[in-house]
């Protein structure tokens, strides 16, 4: 099963938001019943359940996010990635 969240919240303007949300269609069309995808608002809700399906992952993790930064929450972030890849799941961030 694919978990997937989809982070449109994060945009800073409407434009932003509906061309997050016109890409978040784009994506589900390519998902199967099995497939579970969320699509969540705001930055707090966003990244508890990011944290939260990071420490849940054991086969693989693909993450891809245009700014990455090295403050706390980044570093709480890289350390589960960095943890869940010594204990052999594949891990990719783009």
């Amino acid at each position: 099963m694919t978990s997937l969240i989809v982070a449109a919240a994060l945009a800073f303007t409407p434009a932003d938001a509906a061309l997050a949300y016109t890409n978040a269609v784009e994506i589900v069309r390519d998902c199967t019943p099995r497939d579970h995808i969320s699509l969540l608002t705001g930055a707090t809700t966003i990244f508890s359940r990011l944290i939260h399906d990071l420490h849940r992952a054991h086969r693989s993790i693909d993450m891809e996010f245009y700014i990455f930064e090295g403050d706390k929450l980044g570093s709480v972030i890289i350390d589960i990635l960095c943890r869940k890849a010594r204990a052999g799941v594949v891990v990719r961030l783009l």
